[in-house]
């Protein structure tokens, strides 16, 4: 189902791409293929699916810097690319938190995302 619901997204983001809404919906697909590479213990495809679904997600988000849940897409995408990143992870995670304090310092991280200032700085921490 993953898979087809993919090549669903793939179709109508390559037939429309000035449609942020298909870009969007075909980052979540990727980012769903990501999560079922990694239940499978693929880790290189899950890498793979997560790293598409971040590309799209920078782009929207270099688009239209001001739509605070693109910025916050983007963070989850360099969360979920860092869990297979090996040394690249502090970089990805690292670039989270910078677009979090900057949302928070604009005064445009809903309060439910505010945990997650904590969630990445603790992830940094853990790293050697």
């Amino acid at each position: 189902m993953p898979a087809a619901a993919l090549a669903i997204a793939e179709r109508l983001a390559a037939n429309e791409p000035e449609r942020t809404d298909y870009q969007r919906d075909l980052s979540v697909s990727h980012d769903n293929m990501g999560e079922l590479f990694r239940a499978l213990g693929q880790t290189g495809d899950a890498h793979k699916a997560y790293a598409a679904a971040l590309e799209i997600r920078e782009r929207l988000a270099a688009n239209e810097r001001v739509r605070a849940d693109y910025q916050m897409d983007v963070v989850g995408s360099l969360a979920r690319t860092a869990l297979h990143a090996g040394c690249g992870a502090r970089a990805l995670l690292e670039r989270a938190a910078s677009i979090l304090q900057t949302l928070d310092a604009d005064g445009r991280l809903a309060p439910a995302d505010r945990p997650k200032i904590d969630a990445i700085a603790e992830l940094l921490a853990s790293l050697p």
